[in-house]
């Protein structure tokens, strides 16, 4: 490091450090920004670069997510904590004796991109057709 970049958040602005430390403790979950900051400094957390999150093939979306145990009511909590608007439709999905909450479990999600159906044919019906001849399975309500 050169002399006058001794200081490596020189030319960052606050507004920028602040979004750096609240996505640390995002991805580290944790509450307190001193915590986060320790964590990563004492190398007990690293950041790494991460893999492409997504690939695509044939007009398909894959992506894996892990469960956290979640139930379904803290489901709605959180997503409406975050500003989406969650309906009435989810909400009986999310509150259904269907909806089991799991932790650490890993599951490969496809999405069908809307390219492949004619706005006429955007149906559940045909959507779930169009994935059974894909071999893609069901998801669970989780």
């Amino acid at each position: 490091m050169n002399d006058k970049k001794d200081f490596a958040t020189s030319d960052l602005t606050g507004g920028t450090l602040n979004a750096l430390v609240k996505n640390i403790m995002r991805q580290l979950g944790v509450d307190d920004p001193i915590e986060a900051v320790r964590l990563v400094n004492s190398g007990e957390c690293v950041v790494s670069r991460p893999a492409c999150r997504f690939r695509e093939r044939d007009g398909v979306i894959y992506f894996t997510v892990t469960s956290d145990g979640t139930t379904g009511e803290e489901w709605i909590a959180r997503l409406e904590k975050n500003n989406f608007q969650v309906g009435n439709y989810a909400k009986s999905l999310l509150r259904s004796a269907d909806f089991k909450p799991t932790g650490g479990v890993t599951t490969e999600i496809a999405v069908l991109k809307g390219m492949l159906f004619n706005d006429s044919d955007r149906i559940t019906k045909k959507i779930r057709a169009a994935a059974d001849s894909r071999q893609l399975t069901k998801p669970n309500v989780e």
